[in-house]
């Protein structure tokens, strides 16, 4: 009873609820003569007391104590247990216990736990934590899966913004750069388009922005549905793409049929009510012919591109000479910069007479002196100027510096007479370009009647709405304008009606010919009898010799230019010329 009451203490070792219920057995056998003096597996074990523990079984059980594993001695001289596991030969079959000696009272207090039982909440146990670990396992695994998934999404999005263009979708120059190795490699002949839109600033200028960037985005969606898949179309920048395409040894044919497709995708880009065909200039290099790098593919590319800019709407391919040209053109854009404020600009002016030989204008022409280029000839550096966007500062010197000149020459002379000044057509259509004009002209000595503008025919097919309002802007504050170069371009009658100017201008290719070529002649008279019937004055230029000079005035030619008459003159030699009253014919 001792130590039926001892176990149950706070301190005892089946303490704070340790008892397993039926499948434990508390025993407290007596080892004198191994009477069970306690028996229990949570009620009290019936008749436990009635006989002792048989012979053979209490052998059993010691010698499994024996075999059990005893604890360490406590350091405190506690008691130490022994765990033991021992075949019970009933229906409990094998139980594992712990077992604890107490030799004042002689007897063995023994816990056991059926080894079913043990290995049955084990495997419970272990599965309901395999379970919980698996599903731990799992959440973590489709949790680590979703997060990498988005992860690779948005690196998927953030690679495609990189390499793709945002307006309309087309790969982009990063993309160029990584794919041009795999064609390096995987292809042994291909080509390189390099295509300009031509006419696309003035879409933007005048139609705004938005119209521009849905031109862009349909004609990438008419490229990419007519295009091979053996090719790729990448947005270089602005209204340039590049246009890589696969080729065998004999090319031509393909790339000049690939150009003339894509002239035609480029044709009625119909938008709000309007039709655009900006079209475009193509250039193109072939790899490896003209180049082993994209640098250099592309450079060929642009050079032959800027040749095809030249008639527009064309293809070209890349030569060596054009490279020679290109290098030149690269040195005149940068020896141009700041040449103005160089002293290196300068004018000549070139008289205009009437049929009697009295001058009564001069013709304003800008000339370059570089001490690095020598004297480079307008045609050389204008279109140059132009495409670098160098013309605007230019041609307001221009201006400026025939205004002052000419009225400093008439009030130094007394003379009285009209400044002509050739205008580019990409300043001209500059927005405010006639208000500074107005407003320089206003600043100067000069009367708003005296000066004369003159433009290009070909200006006239850039945009002919915006052409007819800033002509018309100038006519109404007096200035005069004159046409250019009148027959070379493609302007038709309605147009040259419609259009408020002043003069024609004959242009030198047909007066060369005049005494010469029925043809030539037959489009002077043709010239003259349209500028008469307009009411406009007709001007012939290049007029070299006296024979030229008498088939124009009997054809009716009002007035003209030419060496015939006098070389462009600088301002000394002008006012020489102007001393003598009159310009009289020589050879």
């Amino acid at each position: 009873m001792t130590g039926a009451l001892k176990i149950q203490a706070d301190s005892g070792h089946f303490a704070h609820a340790a008892v397993l219920g039926p499948h434990n057995r508390i025993t407290i056998l007596r080892t004198r003569d191994r009477y069970i003096q306690y028996a229990t597996n949570g009620e009290l074990i019936p008749d436990f007391f009635v006989q002792p523990l048989p012979d053979t079984r209490y052998r059993q059980l010691m010698q499994a104590l024996q075999q059990g594993q005893r604890e360490p001695e406590h350091p405190s001289g506690r008691q130490t247990t022994i765990t033991f596991r021992w075949d019970t030969n009933s229906d409990r079959e094998h139980v594992r216990g712990v077992a604890l000696y107490n030799p004042r009272y002689e007897f063995w207090l023994l816990s056991e736990v059926e080894e079913g039982y043990l290995i049955n909440q084990f495997l419970k146990t272990a599965t309901l934590y395999i379970a919980l670990t698996a599903a731990f396992l799992i959440s973590m695994f489709y949790l680590f899966r979703f997060i990498d998934r988005e992860q690779q999404h948005r690196r998927q999005q953030l690679q495609y913004q990189a390499d793709h263009d945002t307006l309309t979708g087309l790969p982009n120059r990063n993309f160029l750069l990584e794919a041009f190795d795999q064609w390096q490699t995987g292809k042994q002949n291909f080509s390189l388009l390099f295509i300009d839109l031509d006419h696309f600033k003035g879409i933007n200028d005048h139609f705004g922005h938005s119209i521009g960037d849905q031109i862009l985005v349909e004609l990438a969606r008419r490229f990419e549905q007519a295009l091979r898949e053996d090719t790729l179309l990448v947005r270089h920048g602005g209204d340039e793409f590049v246009l890589l395409i696969a080729t065998h040894a004999d090319s031509t044919a393909a790339e000049e049929r690939v150009g003339r497709q894509i002239n035609a995708i480029c044709a009625n880009i119909a938008f709000s009510n309007m039709t655009f065909s900006p079209g475009c200039s193509i250039g193109v290099a072939r790899y490896p012919e003209h180049g082993t790098t994209l640098d250099e593919l592309l450079r060929a590319a642009d050079v032959a591109m800027y040749e095809a800019k030249k008639e527009r709407n064309t293809l070209r391919f890349f030569r060596t000479d054009l490279e020679e040209q290109y290098l030149y053109r690269v040195r005149i854009e940068q020896h141009l910069r700041g040449a103005e404020t160089r002293g290196e600009i300068f004018l000549v002016y070139q008289p205009q007479v009437d049929q009697h030989g009295r001058m009564y204008a001069v013709e304003a022409l800008v000339r370059w002196q570089s001490p690095v280029l020598g004297s480079v000839p307008p045609d050389a550096f204008i279109p140059i100027a132009e495409h670098s966007g160098l013309i605007t500062t230019l041609g307001y010197h221009i201006i400026d510096r025939a205004l002052a000149d000419i009225a400093g020459l008439q009030q130094q002379t007394g003379k009285t007479f009209s400044l002509s000044i050739n205008v580019s057509a990409r300043q001209l259509m500059e927005n405010g370009f006639i208000d500074q004009l107005l407003e320089r002209i206003g600043s100067s000595l000069l009367g708003v009647e005296q000066i004369s503008i003159e433009v290009t025919e070909n200006l006239l097919i850039e945009d002919i709405e915006q052409i007819h309002h800033i002509l018309t802007r100038a006519k109404d504050a007096g200035v005069r304008m004159s046409l250019d170069d009148f027959g070379t371009g493609y302007s038709s009658l309605s147009t040259l009606r419609s259009l408020p100017f002043h003069e024609v201008k004959i242009d030198k290719s047909f007066v060369d010919h005049v005494t010469d070529d029925k043809t030539a002649l037959a489009m002077v008279q043709n010239i003259i009898a349209i500028g008469q019937n307009y009411g406009m004055t007709v001007l012939a230029e290049g007029v070299e010799t006296e024979e030229q000079l008498q088939c124009l005035i009997t054809c009716g030619c009002d007035h003209f230019q030419g060496y015939l008459f006098a070389r462009p003159l600088t301002l000394d030699d002008l006012r020489a010329c102007i001393a003598r009253e009159s310009l009289s014919p020589t050879q």
